[in-house]
């Protein structure tokens, strides 16, 4: 993954939740990390952009064990669902109508099916529908940096000729 599609992945996804968790876990990328421990135990070289970003949006990064899959969830069952349950079936849907499923339609189609099919259904680990468990879990959330408003456009002289 580009390192500029995995920040506006997280951009996309604090919106989503609207607020910025404490911490945030990954499972080693090198958009992520250069080089673990490379300063001693726990002491991580980030790669340089992400670390800013990280300390742009206020979240301290944490990283997987390698080789450790009780730190990382169900990480791989929640790809496997979004790929069959959402994914393959708008794909389908669209080939059906000779279009080709792109990242716009994908980022817009998977709001409305996280509002109505994924966040609805009672999850079988949780025991409850991931969108009760989000209202809960937005209290601890950080609010979203300030969005900047565009700059005011700059007067340019124009000489025309009379």
């Amino acid at each position: 993954m580009r390192y500029e599609t995995l920040e506006e992945c997280h951009r996309q996804a604090f919106e989503y939740f609207q607020g910025i968790p404490q911490q945030v876990w990954y499972d080693n990328m090198k958009t992520v990390v250069i080089e673990r421990n490379a300063y001693g135990e726990g002491k991580h070289r980030f790669n340089q952009h992400f670390y800013q970003f990280s300390k742009e949006m206020r979240f301290i990064p944490n990283l997987c064990k390698p080789y450790r899959p009780q730190t990382k969830g169900k990480v791989e069952r929640m790809v496997r669902y979004v790929r069959n349950d959402f994914y393959q079936p708008l794909a389908t849907k669209l080939s059906a109508l000779e279009l080709t499923l792109d990242v716009e339609t994908a980022n817009i189609e998977v709001i409305d099916w996280l509002n109505t099919v994924a966040n609805q259904r009672i999850h079988d680990t949780i025991k409850v529908k991931p969108a009760d468990r989000l209202k809960e879990e937005q209290v601890y959330l950080q609010s979203l940096p300030p969005t900047q408003p565009p700059a005011p456009p700059q007067p340019i002289e124009v000489t025309m000729p009379v």
